[in-house]
């Protein structure tokens, strides 16, 4: 099963798409992985500035190492108005599987015309491991316009007995400054806790402190199903 991907996901609920933190693994062959995603950002200051977010993903095998997923993805403000939704599609390629290394590459495209592409690298040792996402974004800006930004994603995770699992993450942006070049920023540090539920099925937990930009922070918290067709 994939631990949820990110084709937009990786830039947190400030982007209106939720998304889980996790480790990718391919998809079993044909229509395999079902994942449903809720979340709230702006806890600390519930108004129209805080968003609801609502996402289903679908999955599928096509080979050994290749996967497909498509997304469909609603958020509004947290008065519930104001709505937008988006629909992604994506591949996924587990180009090394080794014994303690993993490297996944994937591209995904959305509404909107953005694409993205983007690397995983895990390295899983005994019971914890550290993982590093890198992702190249761009998107439309309007007429002949084109924004480029570049997201950084370094992980830890501790598996524990009983497939409990807590993980950490610090989301990093390079893009457009104020001034008009580019400038490296962090755009949300994560912690969650994953366990499952039944064989099948694994629970997502997620709080998010979220960098809003202007010297403003904010929090959130999403919840999640990843469930083996």
């Amino acid at each position: 099963m994939v631990r949820t991907l990110r084709p937009i996901m990786m830039m947190t609920l400030i982007s209106g798409v939720c998304y889980a933190l996790d480790t990718t693994e391919p998809f079993d062959s044909g229509f395999s992985d079902l994942e449903f995603y809720a979340g709230y950002a702006g806890l600390d200051d519930p108004s129209s500035r805080s968003e609801v977010s609502f996402e289903t993903l679908l999955g599928a095998g096509l080979t050994e190492s290749f996967s497909a997923f498509v997304t469909v993805s609603v958020s509004s403000d947290g008065y519930l108005d104001q709505s937008e939704d988006h629909q992604g599609m994506g591949l996924f390629w587990t180009a090394v599987k080794g014994e303690w290394l993993d490297l996944d590459l994937y591209g995904s495209t959305g509404t909107g015309g953005g694409v993205s592409i983007g690397t995983e690298i895990n390295c899983d040792l005994n019971g914890w491991g550290l993982q590093l996402n890198a992702e190249e974004t761009v998107e439309n800006a309007g007429p002949g316009e084109r924004t480029f930004s570049t997201a950084l994603q370094p992980l830890a995770y501790c598996r524990f007995s009983g497939g409990l699992e807590l993980l950490g993450a610090l989301d990093l942006l390079y893009d457009d400054s104020q001034d008009g070049g580019y400038e490296l920023d962090w755009s949300a540090f994560s912690a969650g806790v994953n366990f499952p539920i039944i064989e099948s099925i694994e629970g997502i937990t997620q709080f998010d402190v979220i960098n809003s930009g202007e010297d403003e922070i904010e929090t959130g918290i999403s919840v999640g199903i990843v469930a083996g067709v």
